[in-house]
């Protein structure tokens, strides 16, 4: 067992729900034109994406020192409250300033590379409503909490419960 969440809490819902199937609906692969920015940092001095990477040291050690001293019911409260899903996003908006004119390394991976890895995972997340009646829960890690949603509520096409609607109740 990992500590991830999809078997932390992933396959532990299933299990308890008793469902016969769990889908697999990330998309996580390398695209050949779109740039490293962990290579691009080694090879360029960047006091914004210095930044950056302490920022979400911070959220990290921040998120780990508040899971010690509660409960996983209101971790997950925690985690999904709008300040925080705000704070992962801002991340993503500090990276796109990455690069210059030039080489705008930031804007390119975070248009062609986050942008598009989050909108294969909503098109993965819409092929599973097989009818207007089906209940899909998604469970994700943080940052991709703020695309997802703004993808599935403008799509028109789900309604989307958040998890306090189901952990308060």
């Amino acid at each position: 067992m990992t500590q991830s969440e999809h078997q932390q809490i992933g396959f532990r819902l299933a299990k308890t729900a008793e469902l016969t199937e769990v889908a697999a609906i990330d998309w996580n692969e390398t695209i050949e034109s779109i740039p490293d920015i962990g290579t691009w940092a080694e090879e360029n001095s960047s006091s914004l994406f210095n930044e950056v990477i302490n920022d979400l040291r911070i959220m990290t050690e921040e998120s780990e020192r508040f899971l010690e001293t509660h409960t996983l019911k209101e971790y997950l409260l925690w985690l999904n409250q709008r300040e925080m899903v705000q704070r992962n996003q801002e991340s993503y908006m500090k990276i796109v300033l990455l690069g210059d004119e030039v080489n705008p390394v930031g804007a390119m991976w975070t248009a062609q590379y986050w942008y598009y890895r989050n909108m294969l995972i909503y098109k993965n997340i819409i092929k599973l409503a097989a009818s207007s009646n089906e209940r899909i829960f998604v469970l994700y890690g943080a940052g991709h909490l703020h695309l997802l949603i703004h993808f599935l509520e403008e799509s028109g096409l789900v309604n989307v419960e958040m998890t306090h609607h189901y952990l308060l109740n």
